[in-house]
Parts: C-alpha cells; structure tokens; sequence
C-alpha cells in the first residue's frame, strides 16, 4: 500500500484550494468586466433617447397649439354654418 504523508496531503489540497480561488477570481473579473460594459451601454441608450425622443412637456406644449388652431378652425366652421 502506498503511504502518502501529512505533508503531501496538505500541499495538495492547498493546490486545489489554490485552483478554486484562481477560478473565483476569474470568474469575478469577468462579472466586473460585464457590469461595466452593461454600464457603457446604458450611458448610451439614455442618450440615445435624450436624442431621438421629444420631452413630455414639449410634445404637451405643441400638442396644445395644434388643439388651439384647432379649435379656431372649428369656430371659424361653426360661424360659416351659422349664416
């Protein structure tokens, strides 16, 4: 039978508690390298809307000259009928 000593047993549980933490920290690396480039992405896309996509009070403002014109129209309508 094969006699392995204290020692050995030690180092090689040290190797793979070595291994496990060499996993780890890759594993963490990558979570941190994916959190940024998620970041990045995001700083983009609230851009791009800032961008392309008109403001609740401005769309509101111009949507209440279009109603105003409107209504201007219909009076002007109504008036026409009325004679």
């Amino acid at each position: 039978m094969i006699s392995i000593s204290e020692n050995t047993i030690v180092t090689i549980l040290l190797g793979f508690l070595t291994l496990i933490q060499i996993g780890f920290g890759w594993l963490t690396n990558r979570i941190f390298k994916l959190i940024d480039k998620l970041q990045e992405e995001d700083k983009r896309l609230a851009q791009s809307l800032n961008d392309n996509y008109v403001r609740r009070d401005d769309n509101r403002d111009a949507l209440n000259a279009i109603f105003d014109k409107l209504r201007t129209i219909d009076e002007k309508l109504d008036q026409k009928v009325d004679k």
